[in-house]
């Protein structure tokens, strides 16, 4: 079974000079982990403990594994709260400042927005779109070959989640293909374990292509 490099647990205060020089000699083996799963990554510890603190190359993680303080820090402590910057810096160039990327009164907009395609009278009514979804992809895979073949799940998944967002949230529109989406979700995907991981062990973001765009100036 291959070596697999996790974040330390952080020792208290500041980090000794051979702390720094064992992050620098792991960097390779981590970002390897980073890329192939981040929960790779993560310490066996925040299976067991309710709360733990990482350091990697000056950088501290705090993990909160308690469900009492999730729920504290969730509920009680929302407003002392903001999104990660590697969660930003992975999601903001395809969501834009929606409700999985906004902080503060601008997501509490957001929410409010959404709150009422979820009550639970309208979720009800997803399920006979969800029923046919999961029948059609039934009826892919009777086709597609004998019961007990080995199937890529992700893609089937893909194309039964895609079947029902098209019929419960745009219209039911016959135009929308999912071969494409998927190839584009394909695409953007495999580079957000890069973008995740970069971010998380401190490397500055690129600056966006469109900061440098200006508007003509008028002769």
């Amino acid at each position: 079974m291959p070596f697999v490099e996790t974040f330390r647990i952080c020792e208290p205060g500041k980090a000794p000079f051979r702390d720094a020089v064992a992050d620098a000699v792991a960097l390779p083996s981590l970002l390897a982990t980073m890329l192939r799963n981040l929960i790779e990554a993560w310490p066996p510890e925040v299976y067991d403990r309710p709360l733990v603190t990482t350091r990697f190359l000056g950088q501290r993680t705090t993990y909160v594994c308690d469900p009492a303080s999730i729920r504290s820090l969730l509920v009680d402590q929302a407003e002392a709260l903001e999104r990660e910057p590697f969660m930003l810096r992975a999601l903001a160039p395809a969501l834009g400042s929606g409700i999985l990327t906004a902080d503060g009164s601008h997501w509490r907009g957001q929410r409010r927005t959404a709150a009422p395609m979820f009550r639970p009278d309208r979720v009800r009514g997803f399920v006979p779109a969800m029923t046919r979804a999961a029948q059609a992809t039934r009826s892919r895979w009777l086709r597609a070959g004998p019961p007990d073949g080995v199937r890529d799940i992700l893609p089937e998944m893909m194309r039964t989640t895609f079947d029902i967002i098209v019929a419960t949230m745009v219209s039911g529109d016959s135009q929308l293909e999912v071969e494409p989406f998927g190839r584009a979700i394909d695409a953007y995907l495999g580079q957000t374990s890069w973008k995740i991981a970069l971010s998380m062990l401190g490397a500055p973001a690129r600056e966006r292509a469109d900061r440098s765009m200006k508007k003509p100036s008028q002769a």
